[in-house]
């Protein structure tokens, strides 16, 4: 028996408080980032000039990506109550290495830019570190 296809929408009016929850909370995130790097004595060339258009540019693919994948579960499913996540920073993360990663680096060596480099490397890392541990997922949830 055939069942017939379910239209999954791209946009919903709820979609719509969603972006401005998320728009706001991703604002408020790059705000902190902003403050706190310049208070810390990074140079706005790298502040507005690197970190802020890269978190800006994760955080759109990251949700094209989220999108993609709920409108991919759901035609495979069948299914029209598919919803994507939202993609941010995650803002305690952004505190360790605003904190922890950033301005230690930066007080240790004197150097803006090495401090920003050192930061990027231990996002990769700690990319890596997810991504190697999201394969062992599904078998951690049931063992």
């Amino acid at each position: 028996m055939a069942t017939t296809p379910v239209h999954y929408p791209w946009y919903k009016k709820e979609d719509t408080d969603a972006f401005f929850a998320l728009f706001q909370n991703n604002i408020a995130n790059f705000v902190i980032i902003a403050i706190s790097m310049l208070s810390m004595g990074f140079p706005a060339s790298i502040v507005f000039g690197q970190v802020l258009p890269g978190a800006a540019v994760a955080v759109m693919a990251g949700n094209f990506y989220y999108a993609w994948s709920a409108a991919r579960l759901a035609r495979k499913e069948n299914r029209a109550d598919v919803t994507a996540l939202s993609y941010g920073i995650s803002t305690p993360v952004m505190f360790v290495f605003l904190f922890g990663v950033l301005l230690p680096i930066k007080q240790m060596t004197g150097d803006a830019e090495m401090a920003w480099k050192v930061s990027v490397a231990a996002c990769f890392i700690s990319g890596a570190i997810s991504a190697a541990v999201s394969l062992i997922g599904r078998w951690a949830q049931y063992h």
